[in-house]
């Protein structure tokens, strides 16, 4: 059996491989044409075109890897069906669980690649693509960064915002200190307040302290329970600063959710946005389940062709499902949990009866 475990996972490995060097390749190409005017319109260099589309290849691994599970499963057992292969193991008393179980433990370690790909390796390469594409050629200056769940923002009048937390869609600010500069880079204005909200097109302080120091080394400060400040800023120019959710590991968004929970803001659609991070790499295993009893059926009378063919329908199929169910989770039709998972448990209950219903 460890022969044919070894035979039967080689054969699996050298198609996966093949197929997801195709994908990437394909993905590269695609991607390339759509944005190589814009590098060129932009007078970028060519040092920055290649890094761009070098810091890509691990995100487009990241997407590519379930359909070339599925599409390589669907031919591996296409071709043991036609080579009877399958029907040589079934004859000697192998069970199909057993004959693709090497498929099947490759898939869960795959699995396990790509979490640990998706936390550690693609948050710094998608913000080092971000930032040549944004930065670099469409030269977007960067008003901020995240600094231990705190955004540092440098408005355009010169001062400083030290926000602890920013609430995209309400466009509200739980706790802000304002550092106000003179032209001599001297402090000489700081504003605190424990909430800010936007307001008509302005900024609406609430408990807001404000102290004002004199070139004679004195200070002031005012308590006001109310107040409009004009400040340079806008919620627009915050969202500017947010980390996208491709950018952020599973640890940093799910410590983002529990801050902004605990501060009483609505945390729906990040908590969509960390199960995602976690379900999205277990789609593989779903692929496989669903992948190997179809290919199994559909073999006997369609041949490799029509396998391929209804494996891109499934593809497309489940990531219409999974697609739909996030932006249901997006806008509060789903509970998160469901909206992340709810695909992977409709496919993998779907590919499991048809593995233990397929003809022995």
């Amino acid at each position: 059996m460890r022969i044919l475990s070894r035979y039967i996972l080689n054969e699996f490995l050298k198609i996966f491989l093949l197929i997801l060097v195709i994908m990437i390749s394909l993905f590269l190409v695609i991607d390339f044409f759509e944005r190589i005017d814009e590098f060129i319109i932009r007078h970028s260099t060519a040092t920055d075109c290649i890094k761009y589309f070098i810091f890509k290849i691990p995100w487009i691994t990241f997407l590519m890897v379930p359909p070339s599970v599925l599409l390589s499963t669907v031919i591996v057992t296409s071709i043991f069906s036609r080579n009877n292969e399958l029907t040589a193991m079934k004859a000697c008393g192998i069970s199909l669980v057993r004959i693709f179980t090497p498929v099947l433990a490759t898939t869960l370690v795959l699995v396990l690649l790509t979490i640990l790909f998706n936390e550690y390796i693609i948050p710094f390469t998608t913000m080092k693509a971000n930032h040549i594409f944004y930065v670099k050629v469409r030269k977007q200056n960067p008003k901020g960064i995240f600094k231990r769940d705190r955004i540092w923002f440098h408005s355009e009048d010169g001062s400083i915002w030290n926000i602890q937390l920013f609430d995209p869609d309400t466009n509200t600010i739980k706790g802000i200190s304002i550092y106000r500069y003179d032209k001599g880079m001297m402090i000489r204005q700081r504003i605190d307040a424990t909430l800010v909200t936007w307001i008509d097109r302005r900024w609406h302080f609430s408990d807001v302290v404000i102290r004002t120091f004199h070139k004679d080394g004195t200070f002031s400060t005012d308590y006001f329970k109310e107040k409009n400040i004009i400040v340079s800023g806008t919620p627009e120019d915050l969202k500017e600063v947010q980390k996208r959710p491709e950018e952020m590991s599973l640890r940093e968004i799910s410590r983002y959710v529990r801050k902004i929970r605990r501060e009483g803001f609505d945390d729906t659609r990040y908590t969509v946005d960390m199960h995602r991070k976690l379900s999205f790499p277990f789609i593989s295993l779903v692929m496989t389940l669903i992948g190997i009893p179809l290919s199994l059926r559909s073999s006997r009378s369609g041949g490799m062709t029509f396998c391929i063919g209804l494996s891109i329908v499934i593809g497309f199929s489940f990531y219409f499902i999974f697609s739909m169910g996030i932006s249901l989770g997006y806008n509060g039709g789903l509970p998160p949990l469901l909206a992340a998972w709810g695909a992977n448990l409709i496919f993998i209950t779907m590919g499991l009866y048809l593995l233990l219903t397929v003809r022995q």
